[in-house]
């Protein structure tokens, strides 16, 4: 049967391991390791497809945006806003519509 384990490299320990010993005891396995794309994974669905792109879409066009006021944050809010721009967010849009075409094609 097989099992799909989906970790951050970084949160691998000696404790998996005995996981994955204690799983599978004293049979032979295969460790297959991969990077996730999340893209792929984002683009499955066809209506999902269609709204990112289409969010892409009006980011590029300034269309359809949503203003964001941060006088309604408490100061906390907004201190952590300072140190994560919402250009992020951009950033982050323009990158998996970048993947996306790469997809598509």
């Amino acid at each position: 049967m097989p099992k799909v384990y989906k970790v951050k490299a970084n949160d691998l320990d000696s404790g998996f391991l005995e996981e994955l010993k204690a799983t599978f005891r004293d049979q032979e396995i295969e460790i297959v390791v991969s990077e996730v794309d999340e893209t792929s994974y984002l683009l499955k669905s066809p209506a999902n497809r269609e709204k990112l792109l289409k969010a892409v879409d009006n980011i590029k066009k300034k269309e359809n945006l949503v203003e964001f006021n941060s006088a309604h944050l408490t100061g906390e809010e907004e201190s952590s806003l300072k140190h994560q721009p919402l250009k992020i967010l951009t950033d982050g849009l323009l990158r998996i519509k970048s993947s996306m075409e790469k997809l598509l094609r």
